[in-house]
């Protein structure tokens, strides 16, 4: 691959000539340990580890990659089976246990308190 640099020269890049794997294998037997002491970490997780570990820092493509070259897969946890209920549909909505009687479509809820500070509000001017 070819690319333009600032000076000019049309000159392969520096990556291009480097197509040595990210992972040797003794990288890949420390991220087979990681994966197998902590099976629920991330990608991300396991990333940081094996730089802990080893000072590669690698993206978590690679890793991906890496370990499904292994046969190591995610799998999903298993979902808990949905029992039905035998007297019939879940109702939903509003009961009678959820009103309270006789109230007043307006707001009238308000304190002794309250009503003395907004009383003249509500008081007709003479005239």
């Amino acid at each position: 691959m070819a690319t333009k640099h600032s000076l000019g020269s049309t000159a392969p890049s520096s990556s291009a000539d480097d197509t040595s794997p990210a992972l040797k294998p003794e990288h890949i037997a420390v991220l087979h340990d990681i994966v197998m002491e902590r099976a629920q970490a991330s990608l991300q997780e396991i990333a940081d580890e094996l730089h802990y570990r080893c000072g590669l820092r690698v993206c978590a493509a690679t890793i991906r990659r890496a370990l499904r070259a292994l046969g190591v897969v995610r799998l999903k946890p298993l979902r808990r089976t949905v029992t039905v209920r035998t007297e019939g549909a879940k109702r939903y909505g509003y009961t009678a246990a959820h009103r309270r009687e006789a109230i007043s479509p307006y707001s009238t809820n308000l304190t002794d308190a309250e009503w003395e500070l907004v009383a003249d509000l509500f008081e007709r001017m003479p005239g």
